[in-house]
């Protein structure tokens, strides 16, 4: 059989908020799965955040509720209704793909748990999103990327610099960071089905996923291995994987990845020739071992880094295939040459005539085309019409559902 795009014949039903499992989905509709978006009559909350960023958050306009829901069917469901929960599982009963961030006891009950789901659709995939996982005592908590993803994995505090606030990062870069982790779940799940002929029941958290990408100070700051962390800016982890300002009060990070190897011609780079073959910078651990020589270089580095424009540094770190990066700003992502000839972003025209530069997913497939069509989000229950009347449903009983707040 021939397909456009790799997903395509897979019906997805999200009853999702916010941003990690619209995401999630986001990737499913992307690689051609039809996916149904149910959200309340009220909408989904992320709908109304935009005013926030001073971007909009009209019905013909709302870029940042796109940026998850694009490509994706819209439905209005009332859930507190019995109608609309006969709507739902109706939709249930023909998906591959039923996924969720409603917490467990809202699930419960509205009688939407995976055993009732199983019942009407044996082979289907129920993924259910979490904020701290499915045990435990937090289990039944609230959670936002911020506070599960971040704050509690040692992420926000140890990753910073030593006296400084704590990182804050921008809301949504955790949740993001898990929806494709969800995404991948479901995928391999679809796999396994193919093989077994076996739906599954799969669930991801927030926190969990924040620990697996914080591996490396979950590992390494163990007892039997005492690394510390937040670390000074006089004492990073090393000189070589490290921020430096330049003449011009720009911001670069260098970042090589075998110290012992690279380092000595890095510091001969820099005019640091005392350091390449100092007994104290031999390797990381013996130059951690002494602080006093580390403080010392790194008072040098920072103050050849100010030498230079960011110009000059650049042009000297290309020729000597140093691994860096010039520190953007958000503002400038949109510009970048780069991004537009990898095909990270594209330009969109909204129902209200505007234009935005949006991020594409980034994976393409060399026999699949996922980029050659995007539908900006709409009103609440834009295709509920459309959907209903594909489950059966005639004119007179959408028109009653309309009259009786069962959808929009």
């Amino acid at each position: 059989m021939s397909l456009k795009k790799p997903l395509e014949g897979i019906k997805v039903v999200e009853l999702g908020t916010f941003i990690a499992v619209p995401t999630a989905t986001r990737w499913l509709a992307d690689w051609g799965a039809e996916v149904i978006k149910i959200e309340g009559l009220q909408g989904d909350d992320w709908r109304h955040i935009g005013p926030g960023f001073r971007t909009p958050k009209a019905d013909d306009e709302n870029p940042l509720f796109t940026v998850q829901n694009a490509n994706k069917k819209l439905l209005a469901l009332n859930l507190k209704t019995k109608e609309g929960l006969k709507i739902l599982f109706d939709l249930i009963k023909e998906a591959d793909v039923f996924i969720t961030n409603v917490r467990l006891k809202s699930l419960e009950k509205m009688n939407i748990s995976y055993e009732t789901v199983k019942a009407v659709n044996e082979k289907i995939i129920y993924a259910h999103f979490t904020g701290y996982g499915y045990e435990g005592p937090a289990a039944s908590r609230p959670g936002f990327d911020m506070a599960a993803f971040w704050a509690r994995t040692g992420a926000m505090v140890d990753w910073g610099s030593k006296g400084d606030f704590p990182i804050k990062p921008l809301g949504g870069f955790g949740d993001s960071t898990v929806a494709s982790v969800i995404a991948l779940g479901i995928m391999g799940a679809l796999y396994g089905r193919t093989v077994s002929g076996k739906g599954t029941f799969l669930t991801s958290s927030l926190y969990g996923t924040g620990i697996w990408y914080n591996a490396t100070g979950v590992v390494a700051t163990q007892e039997r291995y005492g690394a510390e962390y937040p670390k000074h800016k006089m004492a990073p982890g090393s000189p070589t994987n490290h921020i430096y300002q330049s003449s011009d009060d720009q911001w670069v990070i260098i970042t090589l990845g075998n110290y012992e190897r690279q380092a000595p011609g890095f510091y001969r780079l820099l005019g640091l020739d005392e350091y390449a073959e100092h007994p104290d910078t031999e390797t990381i651990a013996i130059l951690q071992a002494h602080p006093d020589t580390l403080k010392e270089l790194m008072e040098k580095l920072y103050q050849v880094f100010r030498t230079k424009t960011m110009a000059e540094w650049t042009a000297l770190f290309d020729e000597a295939d140093i691994v860096y990066e010039v520190l953007k700003h958000n503002a400038d992502v949109s510009k970048d040459e780069q991004a537009w000839a990898n095909n990270y972003l594209r330009e969109v025209t909204f129902e209200s005539g505007n234009t935005a530069v949006m991020p594409n997913l980034p994976v393409s497939f060399s026999e699949y085309d996922t980029f050659d069509s995007y539908q900006p989000t709409g009103r609440i229950g834009r295709d509920s019409e459309e959907i209903l009347k594909a489950l059966g449903y005639s004119d007179e009983e959408f028109k009653a559902f309309i009259d009786s707040n069962v959808t929009l």
